[in-house]
């Protein structure tokens, strides 16, 4: 079988519900701003979940809905039986009933099917809900420790300032033709680089054609080595 909405969706919302709903009850719109899920389709969840015995509903101000049970003591496979059913991927009648199926007797791919079906149970019915809800915190973690990260790359690759953006945005989205091509929508391109190799060889006091302009430091790097070694072998 094929998980489907219901069981994907409903377990997420399950998993929410264990992570913050320890202390009071959890509602409907505070699951769904979390998890992206619509109202409507988490009450149809909810009330498969209650039916199962796994979650409980509070009524009245600051109500919603709380684990029936401690985390530990519900696995995924609990969760999706209560959302999809049988979870059995593989259906054969021989595995039920030795009477439902003609070629059981001579069937030798049951024994097939029946190593797919208790894989599928052994899996799910392995991870309970408390795992999952430590694994969350732990991700949680990663992320707060991304959120302050101090970069240290800056030699190899650097935020692009404001200013600069600003500036280069006209020739990265309308004016974006090859400065050194001879074709007329390039060509306004071309002065503007001249202009600006003209500009910065005067903050430089250097001569316009002693300013190149490259893609990034390695070539540059290496248009000065080759320059070197030219210059050497002269």
């Amino acid at each position: 079988m094929k998980i489907s909405t219901k069981g994907r969706y409903g377990l997420r919302a399950f998993i929410d519900l264990a992570c913050y709903g320890a202390e009071e009850p959890v509602s409907i719109s505070s699951i769904s701003a979390r998890q992206e899920i619509s109202e409507r389709y988490l009450e149809q969840l909810m009330a498969k979940l209650k039916k199962a015995g796994l979650v409980k509903s509070i009524r009245g101000a600051g109500g919603g809905y709380r684990l029936a049970k401690d985390a530990a003591e519900v696995s995924v496979g609990d969760v999706l039986r209560a959302l999809e059913g049988d979870l059995e991927p593989a259906t054969c009648a021989a595995l039920h009933s030795e009477d439902s199926c003609e070629i059981q007797g001579s069937c030798i791919t049951k024994y097939v099917w029946k190593k797919v079906n208790e894989s599928m149970a052994q899996t799910v019915d392995s991870i309970m809900i408390n795992t999952l809800v430590e694994m969350n915190k732990e991700v949680k973690k990663e992320g707060q420790k991304m959120s302050k990260l101090i970069y240290l790359d800056n030699a190899a690759t650097t935020k692009t300032a404001p200013e600069v953006l600003e500036a280069m945005l006209p020739y990265f989205t309308e004016q974006y033709g090859n400065p050194s091509a001879i074709y007329s929508f390039a060509s306004h391109n071309k002065d503007v680089v001249a202009e600006q190799r003209e500009r910065i060889a005067n903050a430089l006091g250097a001569k316009s054609n002693e300013i190149y302009f490259t893609a990034g430091g390695s070539e540059s790097d290496n248009w000065d080595t080759q320059s070197n070694r030219r210059g050497l072998s002269e």
